[in-house]
């Protein structure tokens, strides 16, 4: 999973609440930074703020949707101001303040049951030999 978030107030104790809920957690400080990382892997999920410099969250599910390889990623998009108006480019808004409750439910009903980037779960190869 990709999480999004240019405050470190808000990144940091995500990452770590997601990390201890299972997920594999790559983080980016920005859209811009996000496409950059999903060149070389393409994540299970992407949670990502709206308002953030370089290229904010709306910008970078456009970005997503018009890749081919990124296209069906599923996107949770969260922010402080109501739900952007226009095409939702996103597949959850969710308003901050988000609990780690609400991003795991939006997480388990995109991704479902199988390989939804948790580790250990269906789908990871892990350790293993």
């Amino acid at each position: 999973m990709l999480l999004v978030e240019d405050d470190p107030d808000m990144r940091e104790p995500l990452q770590l609440l997601l990390e201890d809920a299972g997920y594999r957690v790559i983080v980016a400080e920005d859209g811009a930074a996000a496409l950059t990382a999903m060149g070389s892997l393409r994540p299970d999920a992407v949670v990502t703020d709206w308002s953030m410099p370089v290229m904010d969250g709306v910008a970078l599910c456009r970005r997503m949707r018009q890749e081919a390889r990124l296209a069906t990623v599923p996107v949770v998009l969260m922010s402080a101001s109501s739900q952007p108006p226009g095409v939702a480019w996103w597949d959850v808004f969710l308003p901050k303040p988000v609990s780690i409750d609400q991003v795991e439910q939006a997480l388990h009903t995109l991704l479902g049951s199988s390989n939804d980037g948790r580790v250990g779960e269906q789908g990871d190869t892990g350790d293993e030999q």
